[in-house]
């Protein structure tokens, strides 16, 4: 009678642990869509910003888009044609980009190299990417880089 105690609860004992190996947490659900990230972004000096506000204002053939962080700290400030390429921050391209840390004139820091990527152009949207080295007038300088924009017209 003890053999058989013994074996039931072996028995028992394999049947409760191939249960939980069956019923394991893992899901199968899919995975949650992210939701896709609308405005502006930027690190500089490895310190992330990310944008109150961004908007883009067509000009003829160009686009200006512009973010602000907080106020009084810092924006961005984007020129590049109207259509999707990577233009190059070079000073011989018509594209610009420009870095204000705060409200002084001192803490203004233009683009020395770089590139700015616009990946799509819609009736309503522009979005891309942007990373550069910047310098002020003063030869402090401050290296913009995980720029991203997803910003409506």
């Amino acid at each position: 009678m003890r053999l058989f105690y013994f074996s039931l609860a072996r028995v028992a004992a394999v049947l409760a642990l191939s249960f939980f190996v069956a019923c394991s947490s893992k899901r199968d659900d899919p995975a949650p869509v992210p939701v896709a990230f609308s405005g502006m972004a930027w690190k500089v000096d490895y310190v992330k910003t990310k944008a109150l506000s961004a908007r883009v204002q067509p000009s003829g053939n160009y686009l200006t888009i512009s973010g602000v962080g907080s106020v009084g700290t810092s924006s961005m400030l984007l020129y590049v044609p109207n259509a999707v390429g990577t233009y190059a921050l070079d000073g011989t391209s018509p594209a610009y980009a420009s870095y204000s840390a705060a409200a002084s004139n001192t803490q203004v820091f233009s683009c020395t190299s770089g590139t700015i990527v616009v990946s799509s152009i819609s009736a309503t949207n522009v979005t891309g990417s942007f990373a550069f080295k910047s310098a002020n007038y003063t030869g402090d300088s401050r290296d913009v880089t995980e720029g991203v924009f997803n910003v409506n017209f």
